[in-house]
């Protein structure tokens, strides 16, 4: 079939999501605070949330490859996000170390076997494993996280694609030989960066879910 594939974080919009749900709340109104008063409406409260919440969201994504691919080089950090340069200075640190040599970073990718689509944010070979990396980005500090179900599903997606399209071609990574595959979501936030290495046995047990949420988009086809 020439139908474009779904991406694993539209799929995952058909699930519910409480606890994210209860963060975007918050995230609302947070954002209404900082507004004019008698300028929020309806319409842009979602429209200026959304919009904010994805631009830093693009932005911070962009420097974390760059920084990630050439950690020895300098990087410029935009005045937008000068709030995170604790955790990006960090970050930085992190890669120059080289325990890790980069597979994939924010490298679009997909399932053959099961039709999805998506681009994890990093995926890295270490000496006997590999790990998918998810970064989550946050306003504030960051002690702990919680690690909800789509995030789960999501490590578990990424770490199911054989399939990557980098500049110039596609490129199939069936992973063999690569050793155990290990999960982690890097959380960058105002006051730093912190690695939260996540249980494979909990990813494994969602691993099902995007394939199944992928051949039920494919039905409606």
């Amino acid at each position: 079939t020439d139908k474009e594939l779904p991406s694993v974080t539209s799929l995952l919009d058909w699930l519910p999501s409480p606890g994210l749900d209860i963060w975007k709340h918050l995230q609302v109104a947070k954002w209404a605070q900082s507004q004019p008063v008698g300028s929020i409406t309806r319409d842009n409260v979602t429209m200026g949330l959304t919009t904010e919440a994805a631009d830093r969201g693009i932005a911070l994504h962009g420097i974390l490859a760059d920084i990630t691919m050439f950690p020895a080089a300098e990087h410029v950090i935009p005045e937008e996000l000068e709030r995170f340069t604790t955790a990006l200075t960090e970050w930085q640190k992190f890669c120059q170390r080289g325990s890790f040599t980069v597979k994939w970073a924010e490298t679009p990718g997909y399932s053959p076997e099961h039709g999805y689509a998506g681009t994890p944010d990093l995926i890295v070979q270490k000496p006997n494993e590999r790990v998918v990396i998810d970064f989550k980005t946050k306003d504030g500090t960051m002690s702990a996280i919680a690690l909800y179900s789509k995030w789960a599903c999501q490590l578990a997606a990424y770490a199911g694609m054989t399939g990557f399209c980098p500049p110039g071609g596609t490129h199939l990574d069936p992973a063999v030989g690569d050793g155990p595959t290990k999960y982690a979501i890097a959380g960058i936030a105002t006051n730093g960066m912190r690695i939260f290495m996540v249980d494979p046995a909990i990813v494994d047990s969602v691993a099902h879910v995007v394939p199944a949420l992928a051949a039920a988009w494919r039905s409606y086809d």
